[in-house]
């Protein structure tokens, strides 16, 4: 292939002519199989399995990776240099983790500790691997967006058809869950929260943020935004009466208009961009006239106990009870108190469980997989440490926003390795031409 790169001016499209049938992994039946699997993890977790403690998806998952092994010993597996900080932090979560099992206080018994320990690295280090050598990026979007689609035309008949009829669409199979989460089927409420097909709001949220933020900030590489379809997920956020699903949608919308001000050609844009603010800035005014709004930012602004008070400040007074010990290394995975009003947000969770120690390493990992991640994820992890503040996604949500983030920069530096161009380039290439990110 010619090198039409000019190393001292910017790379110019026009002159670029990629084969037809450029692909950056070739889209297997397993590859494909693999990529419903892992979006539809969230879901698959929720439900018992015939192994008691064990939720469905680890155990499909056990299923799953002894049918890719004669696959996989086919590959020549490496492991890359953004895996290394991974196994550092895998490690020592559970190193301390078993330490604490005999050395510092349990708040819950140890068989639950270690099974919920087991499963958090068991789960992240299997679906890193299969994902790693098997799924295509750009059908795993593919497939997540069609999840998401799914799951925001359902959270819209669910309000459609309480406010009309008073009856709650079921959002799962109440018999087959892990937790009871049957008050969710309470039709008796005056303050409705749709929860999709999640046990929460904020589960549903947690979710959709990945999908509107790819949709928002893909243009980067070359292809147009997906205004539309981040429109109708923003009403699901909204529906949903999450609150930290709402403020991450306006932080989002916020930060994707003033982007296109900043980069708008000539003044007509700018002036459009400047009224699409404002209209959002209207649009906000109207809907806080709703008492369904006005109650969910209640929620997060009331004096005393408020939504945010308790996921934050709860943890961190919790925090100062420990000992030196656990102060430094922490309680140990899933080791916290349970007690009525006691929650553990993201940062106190973390603070808890991995100590001063493990904290400054869960952050080091943050920064590293920031610097390597191209495009919408690096938008995708600032928003992550914000709302990390307020919601506990320390779980399976965090393993999945790693898989893709992985993969995004996987897929970048595949593209830019075939082209021979730099990864700031590559949004000048056209996506009618080549597959981007």
């Amino acid at each position: 292939m010619q090198n039409n790169i000019i190393q001292d001016k910017p790379y110019n499209h026009k002159v670029f002519n990629p084969p037809p049938k450029y692909s950056i992994k070739k889209n297997t039946i397993i590859g494909k199989i693999l990529a419903w699997f892992i979006v539809l993890w969230p879901i698959l977790s929720m439900y018992i399995s015939p192994i008691e403690g064990m939720d469905f998806f680890t155990f499909t998952l056990m299923g799953v990776f002894l049918l890719c092994l004669p696959f996989l010993y086919t590959r020549k597996i490496r492991l890359k240099k953004i895996h290394y900080i991974l196994v550092v932090y895998f490690a020592y979560v559970f190193f301390f983790t078993l330490i604490n099992l005999f050395l510092a206080e349990l708040f819950v018994g140890r068989t639950l500790i270690l099974m919920r320990m087991l499963r958090f690295l068991m789960n992240a280090v299997v679906v890193f691997i299969l994902a790693w050598n098997f799924v295509d990026f750009d059908y795993l979007m593919r497939v997540f967006r069609k999840f998401c689609l799914i799951c925001t035309v359902y959270i819209v008949l669910q309000t459609v058809v309480f406010y009309s009829f008073r009856i709650i669409l079921p959002p799962f199979i109440n018999s087959l869950t892990r937790v009871d989460y049957s008050h969710v089927l309470y039709t008796g409420v005056s303050f409705f929260r749709p929860t999709s097909f999640f046990f929460e709001p904020a589960h549903y949220s947690e979710i959709m943020i990945l999908a509107l933020t790819y949709c928002l900030f893909r243009s980067k590489f070359g292809k147009k935004p997906l205004t539309i379809e981040a429109m109708f997920l923003t009403l699901g956020l909204i529906l949903s009466t999450s609150g930290i699903g709402i403020l991450a949608a306006v932080f989002l919308w916020l930060v994707a208009v003033a982007y296109r001000v900043l980069i708008a050609k000539d003044k007509k844009q700018k002036i459009i961009y400047v009224g699409v603010l404002a209209l959002m800035g209207i649009a906000t005014i109207v809907l806080m006239q709703i008492p369904m709004f006005q109650q969910t930012i209640y929620r997060l602004n009331q004096d005393g106990l408020s939504a945010m008070d308790m996921r934050f400040f709860g943890g961190i007074g919790e925090f100062s009870s420990l000992s030196s010990f656990g102060m430094i290394f922490g309680s140990g995975f899933g080791n916290i108190p349970q007690r009525a009003y006691l929650y553990f947000a993201g940062i106190p969770y973390v603070l808890f469980t991995h100590g001063i120690l493990g904290s400054l390493l869960f952050f080091a990992l943050l920064v590293y997989v920031f610097i390597k991640a191209r495009g919408f994820a690096k938008i995708f992890i600032i928003l992550f440490v914000l709302i990390f503040i307020g919601s506990d996604i320390l779980t399976h949500f965090f393993n999945l926003y790693l898989v893709f983030i992985l993969l995004n920069s996987k897929n970048a530096n595949k593209l830019r390795l075939y082209l021979n161009i730099p990864v700031d380039q590559l949004h000048f290439i056209k996506a009618n031409k080549v597959r981007s990110i």
